[in-house]
């Protein structure tokens, strides 16, 4: 008998489950912003958090000494404005 309309198998439920904390680890990784929609959810309150993220995006450079080549360096940002998200990765690999 083969599932009706709507309704996944297990194996489709834990492939998506996986897919989606893959997503979610990538963007903790790489200070991005993973977001899930249900699927009758209204997408503008996400559209307008990317949307957000994306306008007020600032770049920070550092370039560590000499001789830390292939050594992981912690990334640590702290700010001290009310209402202010700080999205970062967690460190890096010096070249």
């Amino acid at each position: 008998m083969t599932p009706s309309f709507g309704i996944k198998k297990a194996i489709e439920l834990t492939e998506e489950r996986n897919g989606l904390a893959f997503l979610e680890h990538l963007a903790q990784r790489t200070g991005g912003l993973s977001t899930t929609l249900g699927a009758w959810e209204n997408p503008a309150p996400v559209a307008t958090q990317i949307g957000t993220a994306i306008r007020n995006q600032y770049v920070i450079g550092y370039r560590p000494a000499e001789g830390a080549a292939g050594k992981f360096r912690a990334v640590q940002v702290k700010v001290s404005l009310p209402q202010v998200f700080v999205s970062t990765r967690t460190g890096y690999y010096a070249h």
